[in-house]
């Protein structure tokens, strides 16, 4: 019964991504096979923080969790090393992913990436325990995490349990920081009081939401049937997050996974994100207890790559639909711009919300509609000028022959 479960979900996602759409022509059925919109490549690198001698807090096979966040990488998961999600029936989008995947087990070039990287997810495969490097206080530290979290497109990735519970010095000293250390990090964003604490009575297992199963796991890096279940663990309250983007792995009320936007305003554009895996125990489709090691950081680790990878692509398309909307109006091809300026307004939204996949295919077909506008004719241009002057001459005119006629009328009376 479990195998038919699994089989019958994965022959969902197989039918979701590679199916042909059947089409229906006097009776005989035709079967057309999908077409792609491709966005581009993402490159992406990827740090997976396991330094030697540090002790791991709710991580108990270290080696398990590097494997996991590993797995996550591999492009061979994805068809032909490429993400690709459903846009309508039969069409589909395309990225192409290039991921550089780095296993870190020294504190020098930990420091530096954490110090000096753009544009790069690092995993924390240590679970509740921060690595902090000598010469730092471990406030210190999380500030340097979250000025690159703000300012240089940094993704940290917390991989177990109650995010920077605990801190292990270079100098092979550990120290508790409990829930502060989670507020030093949330306060750059404004939010200084955010806590993880278990979600009360909450014993059973939690599911996958919908958005992660539909978007991630389902069509990108296959099914994430080994922890589609997962132990509540230390999460997020959503009351939190009022109206800050994020979106959701597990949970609704309680995230127990989650990936948050670290910004400070909507408008920025520097910034990363903070994943948050908060469980301990994962289960199967069919509620049998798993590999938490590994899945909790392929989990993450996968979160963050759909997160770049769409994220990256969306700002490519609508820089592409910006230039096309430039040239149309510097060439004077106005007519029909209007509904690319506004498709162009739809994606920036949905971009600032999260949505990259529909910011996407907005500003893709914001791009198709400034392309194929064309210059107005000239009554369109100049349309009120010209009935003015038509007025005016018209006017004028009457007037004229008007007066031509009186004259011609009192002609005729002197003779008479």
């Amino acid at each position: 019964m479990k195998q038919k479960g699994k089989l019958l979900l994965m022959m969902t996602f197989l039918i979701m991504v590679y199916a042909y759409v059947a089409v229906q022509v006097n009776g005989y059925l035709f079967y057309i096979p999908p077409s792609y919109v491709d966005f581009g490549e993402a490159s992406i690198k990827v740090y997976i923080v396991a330094l030697d001698g540090v002790d791991s807090h709710e991580v108990s096979n270290l080696s398990r969790a590097v494997k996991g966040a590993l797995h996550a990488c591999n492009t061979s998961l994805l068809r032909d090393g490429c993400y690709i999600f459903r846009i309508d029936p039969g069409v589909y989008g395309r990225i192409k992913l290039n991921i550089e995947a780095t296993v870190i087990t020294n504190w020098t070039q930990y420091r530096q990436v954490v110090e000096n990287s753009r544009q790069v997810i690092i995993v924390n495969a240590h679970g509740e325990t921060l690595p902090v490097p000598a010469g730092y206080a471990e406030e210190e530290w999380i500030d340097e995490i979250a000025e690159g979290m703000l300012h240089r497109n940094i993704t940290w990735v917390h991989t177990a349990g109650y995010p920077f519970k605990y801190a292990w010095h270079q100098e092979c000293r550990e120290t508790v920081l409990g829930e502060e250390g989670l507020q030093q990090l949330m306060a750059h964003i404004g939010k200084p009081n955010i806590t993880c604490r278990p979600a009360l009575l909450k014993t059973e297992p939690i599911g996958m939401t919908c958005w992660a199963h539909d978007n991630v796991f389902g069509e990108g890096w296959g099914g994430l049937y080994d922890a589609f279940w997962v132990e509540h663990g230390n999460p997020l309250n959503a009351s939190d997050f009022e109206s800050w983007p994020l979106l959701s792995l597990w949970g609704k009320k309680y995230l127990t996974g989650a990936i948050v936007k670290f910004a400070l305003n909507k408008t920025a554009t520097t910034f990363g994100f903070y994943v948050h895996i908060g469980t301990y125990q994962t289960y199967d489709y069919d509620h049998n207890p798993t590999d938490s090691n590994f899945y909790r950081c392929y989990a993450g680790t996968a979160l963050a790559l759909y997160t770049a990878t769409t994220k990256t692509a969306a700002e490519k398309t609508i820089k592409k639909a910006t230039e096309a909307i430039e040239k149309a109006q510097q060439e004077g091809r106005t007519k029909g711009l209007e509904e690319a300026q506004t498709l162009l307004e739809e994606a920036w939204n949905d971009y600032h919300k999260l949505y990259y996949q529909q910011a996407m295919i907005k500003a893709d077909q914001a791009v198709q509609v400034a392309e194929e506008a064309t210059r107005p004719s000239l009554i369109e241009t100049h349309g009120t000028y010209i009935l003015t002057a038509l007025a005016i001459l018209a006017t004028t005119s009457i007037g004229a022959l008007t007066i031509k006629r009186r004259n011609k009328h009192k002609k005729e009376g002197k003779k008479t």
